[in-house]
């Protein structure tokens, strides 16, 4: 029995799964705000905007206004001083850095676990 007999079925399953994702994006795209917004709900940030209450795009688009960096930065930073469950759920402790922005000063970006698993381990397996 060779490898490729017995990794093929996942390989399949993941294809399969994409197939469906790319076939009606609107319904991804709906489930997935729907998920960050459950997983976020408890969040400084959930608290602040009524996550729990957003059922679809137009009540997140009505009830969260759109911000830079900069309205945000004060969080950002509350984050890198170890507070938890400030943008996202549990503690943070990896960030990614900018290399340079217009205003002169860098920007760290919150690297959670569940962004390194959905995201950055998960991507690197489909790939």
């Amino acid at each position: 029995m060779s490898i490729t007999s017995l990794i093929k079925p996942l390989f399949l399953r993941r294809i399969k799964a994409w197939r469906g994702k790319a076939i009606r994006p609107e319904a991804t795209q709906c489930r997935e705000l729907q998920w960050l917004l459950h997983r976020a709900a408890a969040t400084l940030q959930g608290q602040t905007y009524g996550y729990s209450s957003i059922r679809t795009y137009e009540d997140f688009k009505n009830k969260v206004p759109v911000s830079q960096y900069p309205d945000i930065r004060h969080l950002v930073e509350r984050i890198i001083n170890g507070e938890r469950d400030i943008l996202w759920p549990g503690a943070v402790r990896n960030f990614a850095q900018s290399s340079g922005t217009s205003d002169g000063k860098s920007k760290y970006i919150p690297i959670t676990p569940d962004g390194f698993r959905r995201n950055h381990y998960q991507g690197g397996f489909d790939v």
